[in-house]
C-alpha cells in the first residue's frame, strides 16, 4: 500500500509540474502596437517576450506572453498573469480584460 501511494505522489508531482505546449502567435501579432488614444505602446517579439510602454519615461517593464487560446493571450510581468481575450484585424489589435470588460485599441505601428 506505501509503494502505490508514493508512486501516485510521483505521478501527481510529475503532472503538475508539465507545461501545456505553448501556442506559436498568430499571423500579424508580432510587431509594435500603438494604444489608441494613449502614448501606451506593446512590442510582441517572436521568442514569447513582450515589451509594454506606458504613458512617461521609464515606465516601460517587459515580460512574456503566450496564447492560451485562439481567443485568450496571457501576458506575464514579474510573475504576475494578466489575461485578455483578444482580437486581431488586419492592423488593429483589441485586447479585452475579461473581468472588467475594458476594452483597448492598438493599432499597428509603421
Amino acid at each position: 500500500m506505501t509503494h502505490i501511494l508514493a508512486i501516485a505522489a510521483l505521478v501527481l508531482v510529475s503532472c503538475s509540474k508539465t507545461q501545456p505546449p505553448t501556442q506559436p502567435p498568430p499571423p500579424g501579432l508580432v510587431g509594435r502596437w500603438q494604444q489608441v488614444g494613449t502614448s501606451g505602446e506593446l512590442a510582441f517579439h517572436a521568442d514569447g517576450t513582450v515589451e509594454i510602454a506606458m504613458a512617461g519615461p521609464g515606465s516601460g517593464v517587459n515580460g512574456k506572453y503566450s496564447l492560451i487560446t485562439d481567443t485568450e493571450l496571457k501576458i506575464e510581468v514579474k510573475g504576475v498573469p494578466f489575461v485578455y481575450q483578444f482580437a486581431l484585424s488586419g492592423d488593429k489589435l483589441t485586447l479585452t480584460d475579461p473581468v472588467e470588460g475594458e476594452k483597448m485599441d492598438y493599432l499597428k505601428a509603421q
